[in-house]
C-alpha cells in the first residue's frame, strides 16, 4: 500500500515538474514585446500623416479632373 501511494505521489510531483512554468510565472518579456510594437505603429502612422501632410492636392485634383473628362469625353463618343 505503501508503494502504490509513493509512486503515485513520485507521479503527481513529476507532472508537476515536467508541465513547466505557470502562467502567472511566464515569460515577463510579451509587456516589452508590445510597447515595441506600439511604438513601431506609432512612428510608422506619424510618417504616414507627414507624408499625406506633405502631398501637394492641386496636382491630384489635376489628375482627377483631366481623367473624369477623358471618361466623360469617351463615353460621349461611344454612345453618340
Amino acid at each position: 500500500m505503501r508503494l502504490i501511494l509513493s509512486l503515485s505521489v513520485l507521479a503527481v510531483a513529476l507532472l508537476m515538474v515536467l508541465e513547466g512554468p505557470a502562467p502567472a510565472q511566464a515569460d515577463s518579456s510579451i509587456p516589452e514585446e508590445l510597447k515595441k510594437f506600439g511604438d513601431t505603429v506609432k512612428e510608422k502612422v506619424q510618417a504616414a500623416v507627414k507624408g499625406i501632410k506633405e502631398i501637394d492636392f492641386s496636382k491630384t485634383w489635376t489628375w482627377i479632373s483631366e481623367t473624369f473628362n477623358q471618361a466623360k469625353d469617351s463615353l460621349k463618343k461611344t454612345f453618340s
